[in-house]
């Protein structure tokens, strides 16, 4: 699997601070990235994921293709207003 699922932790090392949402937004990676806010019971997300697992196979050198569990990472869903999945 080419995706990359993140923790807190990990989010805040590769992504950004998300602790701090009235600052400005800086991206601490090196190439571009999708950041993929799902749930496992989510029935779209689990039809999106297979797309999304292709694109970070085919483009693996060139850009990251995180996911980000909502349910697990409350506060990362939280600070970013993710409110539906």
């Amino acid at each position: 699997m080419y995706t990359i699922h993140l923790t807190e932790e990990d989010f805040l090392l590769r992504v950004a601070d998300y602790r701090r949402p009235h600052a400005e937004w800086h991206y601490l990676g090196n190439r571009p990235a999708i950041v993929d806010f799902y749930a496992e019971w989510c029935g779209p997300c689990r039809m999106l994921a297979p797309v999304l697992e292709e694109i970070a196979s085919t483009y693996r050198e060139q850009i990251y293709v995180y996911k980000v569990d909502v349910d697990r990472c409350e506060a990362i869903a939280d600070a970013y207003d993710i409110r539906s999945i």
